[in-house]
């Protein structure tokens, strides 16, 4: 098991950074206005493919059972698993308490 501070490494921040490029870029609303989908794609720059790649890889890379500290001292796990062939990545936290919750990583 890996301890994982809430004070973000280099590599932390840098995986959290893909994550959420990924999240980004897996974003699509078929029902959202056209202004507002205007709106949003002048902000977000759609990832291309090796960008996309390389985010999922790095998420793949975390796989494995952590050991989350918060600051006041309480602890938590996070499980992350590769998963459907190598296309996602599904990673559990605080599994098997009342606040389990399960994210799920993929492109295609």
């Amino acid at each position: 098991m890996t301890n994982l501070s809430l004070d973000r490494t280099p590599f932390q921040s840098s995986c959290l950074s893909a994550a959420l490029l990924l999240l980004l870029a897996g974003c699509h609303s078929s029902h959202q206005s056209k202004q507002s989908a205007n709106r949003h794609a002048a902000i977000v720059k759609q990832a291309d493919e090796a960008e996309i790649s390389s985010t999922l890889g790095k998420l793949k890379a975390l796989e494995g059972t952590w050991l989350v500290a918060s600051p006041d001292g309480s602890t938590g796990e996070s499980v992350s698993k590769v998963t459907s062939a190598g296309s996602a990545v599904r990673e559990v936290m605080f599994p098997g308490t009342d606040h389990e919750m399960t994210n799920m990583y993929h492109y295609r």
